[in-house]
């Protein structure tokens, strides 16, 4: 969250962050003092409509998305951004998320990490 809020920082826009965590996931890594205090979640926000979001994730690359603990929550937060928010980014495991999610392009195992700015074209059907 620090990376991110550093970059958004940087703009000359006034930008108000929410943080959101899901509802439906007990994570092991960040405490609940934490989470309590800096984040909400979905069911507190969904009447709201933002300018942006950012979907991110967690280490769980390995895993089927539909074993993934908070996937419906996931799938829900994602189909009511198409209504109440204007741009939303994916990045890291969130990025293979809304791929697969928004269409249907799974993932493929690699074996190591692939990263960078890649080519590529739009196959229209």
């Amino acid at each position: 969250e620090t990376q991110l809020l550093r970059l958004l920082g940087n703009s000359p826009l006034q930008v108000n962050v929410t943080f959101l965590r899901p509802a439906t996931h007990e994570p092991k890594t960040t405490s609940k003092h934490h989470l309590e205090q800096f984040y909400t979640v979905f069911s507190q926000i969904r009447h709201r409509k933002f300018d942006g979001m950012i979907i991110t994730g967690a280490p769980v690359e390995q895993m089927p998305f539909e074993e993934v603990t908070y996937w419906d929550e996931l799938t829900e937060i994602m189909e009511w951004t198409k209504t109440h928010v204007t741009s939303t980014l994916h990045i890291c495991w969130g990025a293979q998320a809304g791929l697969y999610y928004h269409y249907g392009i799974p993932k493929y195992p690699l074996p190591q990490k692939c990263f960078g700015i890649f080519e590529h074209t739009l196959e229209v059907k």
